[in-house]
């Protein structure tokens, strides 16, 4: 019986210090109040997407679009960005972040509504501007309100990084959740799905406006003195001092267009080149969803931990990921096609909270949501140019090239990353 008790007393003291350490590294407790806004947001976004993913293009044609017709909204949705993304992230970090991501929920209701009831191809194309346009006052502004909002709290980069992984997660669950929903709102008409799409953004609008804060740092009335030097702060010389931020948004570019050719042709890759059944590719995304919602949050723990250097562990998921596209592209069975195929998307997503992480962390509080801005600026214009040179390139040669090239320039990405890790360390030794 001693034996006993004094084995327990030992299991329940090492369980005890096991929860002590877990709670100290998951210190983004201490911010809860603080981030939840962000939290609220990714869920709205991650709900209203699953929304419509999945039958979208169904819609579309049920309302009478043909496939170039459906070609060119894509495009209109793409530029709108790369037109209004930095001016729309300026705009937060003079305004108010707050005030820009209610802005963009209201503009995205409203492009749901336009949306579901549209019979036309020009109102549908005015949809979607209002909807590229929306998603850029939310972009870089949701964000960079929280990231601000922990650093006055004295959070460090690796609590940031936890906090993004945290809000990762909560999007691809109500994604999930979104999914379900739009399956049983399609079964009564099509339209719903965007009329549900605009009701979850309006809900998004009326809980997000009872958190005020951000305000009391951030004034929506400045001075013009205090815009004048606002101004000089966002100079491009600023900008281009900074190498590090330039070659992120060059890695940015590269990646988005490395990665379109896969977002656009796995089905088609899937289907005309190994045959596999398009009844499986519904539960293949809910399947890489749920597992990415599953996982990124202790992985992102466990990898802070072990490497505390987020461009280390961006290096090392792009040579995963580059193996994984190898994998897909050389199989000629079904099952390790899917199966590397499930690995690459959550890989991707565990991805994202270090990328964000990274770009944070090389940022001044003042210009926050516009640097964030020109960053997503940099992937949306890899992917416009993408859209034509993969395109290109997979007539001419086909969808398995197409993949093996993509694999090349994600090895740039390593190669980029490595270098950024080898920079910080000089840096941190001197």
């Amino acid at each position: 019986m001693t034996f006993s008790f004094w084995k327990l007393r030992e299991i329940a003291t090492l369980r005890l210090e096991n929860a002590c350490e877990r709670l100290k590294g998951n210190s983004i407790m201490k911010y809860k109040f603080k981030i939840r806004p962000y939290y609220i947001l990714q869920g709205v976004l991650g709900l209203a997407t699953g929304l419509i993913i999945p039958y979208n293009v169904l819609f579309l044609r049920s309302r009478g679009l043909d496939l170039l017709q459906i070609g060119i909204l894509s495009s209109a949705f793409e530029t709108s960005i790369v037109m209004f993304e930095v001016p729309t992230g300026y705009l937060a970090d003079c305004k108010g972040r707050r005030l820009s991501v209610l802005l963009g929920l209201v503009i995205m209701a409203l492009s749901g509504l336009v949306y579901g009831f549209s019979h036309y191809f020009i109102t549908f194309l005015i949809a979607e501007v209002l909807y590229g346009l929306g998603e850029t006052f939310i972009s870089g502004a949701g964000e960079a309100w929280t990231v601000d909002e922990m650093l006055v709290g004295g959070a460090g980069e690796g609590e940031i990084t936890l906090m993004l992984a945290e809000g990762e997660r909560v999007m691809l669950y109500a994604m999930v959740v979104g999914l379900i929903i739009g399956s049983f709102l399609q079964l009564v008409t099509l339209s719903l799905i965007w009329v549900g799409f605009s009701l979850v953004n309006l809900t998004g609008l009326i809980i997000l406006k009872l958190y005020t804060g951000e305000e009391e740092r951030i004034s929506a009335n400045k001075s013009s003195d205090d815009e004048q030097v606002f101004l000089e702060e966002l100079s491009w010389k600023d900008f281009i001092a900074n190498h590090t931020l330039i070659v992120l948004f060059f890695l940015t570019l590269i990646g988005e267009f490395a990665f379109s050719a896969i977002d656009e042709y796995w089905q088609v890759y899937f289907n005309e080149n190994l045959t596999i059944n398009t009844a499986y590719y519904g539960w293949i995304i809910a399947i890489s969803t749920l597992s990415s919602a599953i996982l990124v949050k202790k992985m992102t723990f466990i990898l802070n931990k072990r490497f505390n250097n987020s461009a280390n562990v961006l290096a090392l998921f792009q040579l995963g990921m580059i193996m994984l596209i190898i994998t897909v592209t050389l199989a000629f069975s079904p099952y390790p096609a899917i199966a590397s195929f499930l690995l690459l998307s959550i890989l991707r997503r565990l991805s994202r909270p270090f990328k964000k992480g990274l770009l944070n962390s090389l940022i001044k509080s003042g210009k926050r949501a516009t640097i964030i801005s020109v960053n997503n600026l940099a992937g949306a214009v890899g992917e416009v140019v993408a859209g034509v040179l993969m395109g290109v390139i997979a007539v001419s040669v086909g969808i398995r090239w197409t993949f093996l090239i993509s694999a090349g320039l994600i090895f740039l990405l390593f190669l980029g990353y490595r270098g950024l890790f080898h920079q910080t360390q000089l840096l941190e030794g001197s």
